[in-house]
């Protein structure tokens, strides 16, 4: 009986001691994650990252200038921009009078980063510029500000010099 009682001891105090050690091993207390960092969204952003002619012919027929440029627009904002339009105005050389020429192309909604590269040809509908005159030509996304931006003041391409001869 002795010995029963002895190996009941030690099984008991094997089993404490076990119980006793994976309770050790529990976490005390919540976890702690580090906290996570936010950063505040930004409208969209519509940019005008590059712009090229392609062709600036006067055509006699309609009588005004027909103007095809590819242009690249990006959303460097971080809200989906909705659809919207992209505007041609043209100066004559030597004046500070940007005139819209009369057509305007779609732009479509970009998601947050997203870029577009579209041909656009603009007629010069309004007949702004004579035909044997140079002028300067350049394009606005979302002239008519129905896209909420972050920035409304960068909209614009660069300036096209276009010659009477091209």
């Amino acid at each position: 009986m002795k010995k029963s009682i002895a190996f009941l001891l030690v099984t008991i105090s094997s089993f404490c001691v076990t119980v006793t050690a994976q309770n050790t091993q529990l976490p005390i207390g919540k976890p702690k994650l580090p906290a996570p960092v936010l950063k505040p969204l930004q409208p969209a952003d519509l940019v005008i990252t590059h712009i090229s002619l392609t062709e600036a012919a006067f055509n006699n027929d309609l009588k005004s200038w027909v103007i095809k440029v590819n242009i690249t627009i990006k959303n460097a904002g971080s809200l989906l921009s909705i659809a919207t339009d992209v505007k041609p105005f043209a100066k004559q050389n030597r004046s500070n009078n940007w005139k819209h020429t009369g057509t305007q192309g779609i732009l479509i909604g970009l998601r947050p980063g997203e870029s577009v590269t579209k041909e656009y040809v603009f007629v010069d509908k309004l007949k702004v510029l004579p035909a044997a005159s140079g002028f300067e030509f350049k394009v606005q996304a979302d002239a008519n500000n129905k896209v909420i931006e972050s920035n409304e003041n960068n909209n614009a391409s660069a300036i096209l010099t276009i010659t009477a001869a091209q």
